[in-house]
């Protein structure tokens, strides 16, 4: 054996040791968890511990030669993933049996990674994917019960708001009940043997082409083709076998299809992510313990300074607005709908308020869910 190949073999030795400890770790945050269900006054999230925590990693770290940026990235990671354990613990529901949960696009598309990472902090019923090739696919299974959730992606950092998904909603009686965001990592992949050189064209979802148009721009002689998903167009070359065609589609996606991967991350922008919505045909209930974000769809009375009325109710009362956005009203021209993001839960008094205030100034006033915030920005950064 050579001295690689021992080396190899101790980090091996070393990850299964990180593992199990992670495993152990995991096990005492749980037992925190079931704590904090039968003590409603003990808080999800715990700052003044969580600094402790990054103090004390910090001055480990240091006695060991590591850097404390370093240790802190997997910290966070640590945190967030405990953070939201111990909240599937504050949710009753019944845990038996699977739940179906439908998602635009094929295997490995980033909708389904998707589906991995939230339902992994959500009560332990196991998720039964099904994959759709249209948005309003999932949503139509869901209001005929086919489905328990739909999961849609939103907005993007690059490419900005998906207005498809946004229309769906506004059309359908269904509820947002939970959020997640992915980093969205494209490569481009092709048949095994195939050079950058050799390809004539590039296949993806409009939004994935649209987040790598500057790389794809530098492929000189390169058609794009549009695709229903990132993963279907990889699983597409796969089984034409054309050696002329690649993929952007995620890592995952092109090892399920066989494809290698010609260049890596090609996104225009580094962190590149995809804010996704969990909706349900009935709301969900969020512990006040838990940070929360309440979206909002409105019609603002047609006089001057309605829509400044609306928000000054929220600024009155401290709470802060992570979106708005305005949609036509095609029936109504030159009317609008605006969409909200608004941070606090729908019980929590200070919203209650806000939403009796902004009432006195709009034509319609429907709220879209109130759930779990999985966006807000991290204290430790």
């Amino acid at each position: 054996m050579t001295d690689l190949a021992r080396t190899r073999d101790e980090i091996d030795r070393i990850d299964r040791e990180l593992i199990s400890l992670l495993a152990r770790r995991m096990e005492a945050v749980r037992r925190v968890g079931l704590f904090k269900r039968e003590h409603s006054d003990a808080p999800i999230r715990d700052v003044e511990r969580e600094r402790e925590v990054f103090e004390f990693w910090a001055a480990e770290g240091e006695g060991h030669g590591l850097s404390s940026y370093f240790l802190g990235r997997i910290l966070r990671e640590i945190l967030s993933y405990s953070r939201r354990d111990q909240e599937r613990h504050l949710r009753h529901v019944d845990s038996t049996g699977a739940l179906r949960v439908g998602y635009q696009g094929a295997p490995a598309s980033f909708s389904d990674l998707t589906v991995d990472k939230l339902f992994a902090s959500r009560p332990g019923r196991v998720a039964e994917r099904v994959g759709f090739e249209s948005f309003a696919g999932p949503l139509d299974a869901l209001q005929s019960g086919d489905l328990d959730y739909a999961l849609l992606p939103i907005e993007n950092t690059i490419a900005g708001s998906l207005h498809e998904v946004y229309r769906e909603l506004t059309e359908r009686p269904l509820h947002i009940v939970d959020e997640e965001t992915l980093e969205v990592r494209h490569c481009l992949a092709a048949l095994p043997g195939v050079r950058l050189e050799d390809l004539r064209a590039v296949r993806s979802h409009p939004a994935a082409l649209q987040q790598c148009r500057r790389f794809l721009r530098g492929l000189v002689g390169v058609r794009v083709e549009s695709s229903y998903d990132t993963a279907a167009a990889a699983l597409e070359v796969a089984r034409t076998r054309d050696e002329t065609a690649g993929a952007i589609c995620s890592p995952q996606a092109a090892r399920l299809a066989t494809l290698e991967i010609l260049e890596h991350d090609v996104a225009d922008y580094p962190g590149n992510a995809t804010r996704f919505l969990l909706i349900a045909r009935q709301a969900e209930e969020v512990d006040p313990r838990v940070a929360a974000k309440t979206s909002l769809l409105l019609t603002v009375n047609h006089r001057h300074g309605a829509l400044a009325e609306c928000l000054n109710a929220f600024a009155r009362e401290g709470l802060n607005l992570t979106k708005l956005e305005s949609r036509p009203l095609p029936e109504q021209p030159w009317e609008y709908l605006f969409y909200i993001d608004v941070e606090g839960n729908v019980a929590d008094p200070r919203l209650s308020a806000a939403l009796t205030s902004v009432g006195e100034h709009t034509g319609s006033l429907r709220i879209l869910g109130c759930y779990p915030s999985r966006t807000g920005a991290d204290p430790q950064r």
